[in-house]
C-alpha cells in the first residue's frame, strides 16, 4: 500500500470533516428548540455537502491520480510468449 503524502492526509481529513457537518447539522436541525435556526443549519449542511464534493472531484481528478501512481512501484511487465 502506498504511503499517504501530508497532502492526501489533509484531503482526507476535509472529507472526513463535511461528513460529519452533515450528519451534525441534520441531528441538530430535528432537535427540540431548533426551528429558530432552521436556515442557518440547512444552509451548513449544503455549505459541507458542497465541500465533499468538490473534495471527492479533487481526490478523484487525473492530476490525483498521477500523483497516486507516481508514488507507486512499476508493474513487473511480462515476457513476450514463443
Amino acid at each position: 500500500m502506498a504511503e499517504l503524502t501530508p497532502l492526501d492526509e489533509k484531503l482526507g481529513e476535509v472529507l472526513g470533516l463535511a461528513q460529519a457537518a452533515q450528519e451534525a447539522t441534520t441531528k441538530v436541525a430535528g432537535m427540540e428548540g431548533a426551528e429558530e435556526f432552521r436556515a442557518r443549519l440547512d444552509r451548513m449542511g449544503m455549505e459541507a455537502a458542497e465541500t465533499e464534493r468538490r473534495t471527492d472531484a479533487l481526490v478523484g481528478s487525473p492530476t490525483a491520480a498521477r500523483r497516486r501512481s507516481a508514488r507507486r512501484p512499476p508493474r513487473p511487465r511480462a515476457r513476450p510468449r514463443r
